[in-house]
């Protein structure tokens, strides 16, 4: 049976790395609003069709990554341990299809960069 990349619940998977410093609780609506518009669309894209092919087993890969002021992907790592793995290649694969449609940032964020962290979790169906 084919198995395929399952992102976890929203609110536990993305952490705010970088920290608005004007108007906090302002900022943290915002931050938090495109937040949930980047998990969606990584979901949307570790999701079949989007996923081509399949990995056997079970497993978690967590990935880090940043975008700027327009949205755009800057840089996309793992963390040590899901580097050594093939879910790791998979789930650094998904964020980088799904940013192709991340959006441009709230423009009251201050800051040039944010960077966000987010764990895939693959699964059998």
């Amino acid at each position: 049976m084919p198995r395929f990349a399952t992102s976890v619940i929203a609110t536990a998977l993305f952490t705010f790395v970088t920290l608005a410093s004007v108007h906090p609780a302002e900022a943290r609506k915002d931050m938090s609003q495109y937040e949930t518009v980047l998990y969606s669309l990584i979901l949307m894209h570790s999701q079949p069709p989007y996923v081509y092919y399949a990995i056997s087993g079970r497993g978690r890969a967590i990935v880090t990554f940043s975008v700027d002021r327009q949205g755009k992907l800057l840089e996309v790592k793992l963390d040590r341990h899901s580097a050594r793995t093939p879910f790791g290649d998979e789930a650094r694969r998904i964020v980088k299809k799904a940013s192709r449609y991340f959006p441009a940032p709230p423009a009251d964020l201050p800051n040039e960069r944010l960077t966000f962290c987010v764990p895939i979790s693959f699964s059998g169906r």
